[in-house]
């Protein structure tokens, strides 16, 4: 997959960075008042108005029917399993897709219309690919939200689309009570100097992760460990849209941290392998001194709640055992 954006593409393409394009237009949120069911048929006597970026929507209180383009495992935290989604959603590992419709890439109008739903969530690249807002509007009702990439905006935003906000908040408080057991393990493990670099490599050119996904929102920001200087100087502080940064192999000494994570899958293991016997590897602080991680690329890939937190378990265990 390509980890441009962290749950989307396998090779090529961009279907949810587009989104954060409209992040000035604010957060959706749902409004006060309540209204009468739309023109969708009386799926629901309770319905309100929900605010998004494309406007406002009247959906109901607490949909049964949802399709969503992206949002999967954000719905499935909180116990709600969709009707269908995107193709390369459905190819997440650590969610149970079973019996959920592949609607393809652009989105499948006729197989969603099929489906029925009571609510539509996406977006804005799903949009864009798939002939417009209204074309779904006219299928159910549609809200179009941002992806945040973080578990806790998340599953808060959820909560408030389903109806769910007490479910919510008992995610997030378990979650943020898992993610400080694990800091606190780590910390116990890792002196305060120590740095950390994600890197993946392919045929082509090696990549290098900042703060977003591929484990770099775990190691940084959940667990709070340290991150090369030259990662956090050229890639974090820089704040640059993409998740990595494509460079030459030459340089990757100068972007190494004291622990290297190496991302991999099938489809870049022997670029991978083929690094492993060069100098430049070889000659790796972190190689040197036994200090390289193997991470699962396709999964840490994914940004959704389920898969962050199995991503703190794991990358924690890793660290520990290293030391052990």
């Amino acid at each position: 997959m390509l980890d441009l954006v962290p749950q989307c593409m396998s090779a090529g393409g961009n279907p949810a960075s587009n989104a954060n394009e409209r992040s000035s237009q604010g957060a959706p949120s749902a409004a006060q008042n309540e209204t009468a069911p739309g023109d969708y048929g009386n799926k629901t006597a309770a319905t309100r108005v929900f605010k998004h970026l494309h406007g406002e929507t009247v959906i109901p209180k607490q949909p049964k029917r949802i399709v969503t383009a992206f949002h999967l495992g954000q719905l499935m935290a909180l116990g709600v399993k969709p009707l269908g989604s995107s193709t390369y959603i459905l190819q997440n590992p650590v969610l149970d897709t079973k019996g959920m419709e592949d609607l393809g890439v652009p989105l499948n109008l006729e197989k969603i219309t099929k489906l029925d739903p009571d609510l539509i969530i996406l977006v804005d690249a799903y949009v864009e690919m798939s002939g417009g807002y209204e074309v779904f509007s006219k299928i159910a009702p549609t809200i179009v939200i941002e992806p945040y990439y973080d578990p806790v905006k998340d599953i808060a935003l959820m909560g408030d689309i389903l109806g769910k906000q007490e479910e919510a908040e008992r995610w997030i408080k378990d979650f943020e009570k898992k993610v400080a057991t694990a800091k606190q393990q780590v910390n116990e493990t890792i002196a305060s100097n120590e740095t950390f670099t994600i890197v993946s490599f392919f045929e082509k050119s090696p990549r290098v992760y900042r703060d977003q996904n591929m484990g770099g929102n775990v190691l940084y920001k959940y667990l709070g460990l340290k991150p090369q200087q030259k990662v956090l100087s050229d890639l974090i502080n820089s704040q640059q849209k993409p998740p990595y940064t494509e460079v030459s192999a030459e340089v990757i000494p100068d972007f190494a941290g004291d622990h290297l994570v190496v991302a991999v899958n099938e489809g870049n293991k022997a670029a991978f392998e083929s690094f492993k016997k060069t100098g430049i590897w070889s000659n790796l602080g972190a190689v040197k001194n036994n200090k390289v991680y193997t991470i699962d690329y396709d999964l840490f890939l994914q940004s959704d709640p389920i898969a962050v937190t199995k991503q703190v378990e794991l990358l924690t265990k890793m660290i520990i055992d290293k030391k052990k």
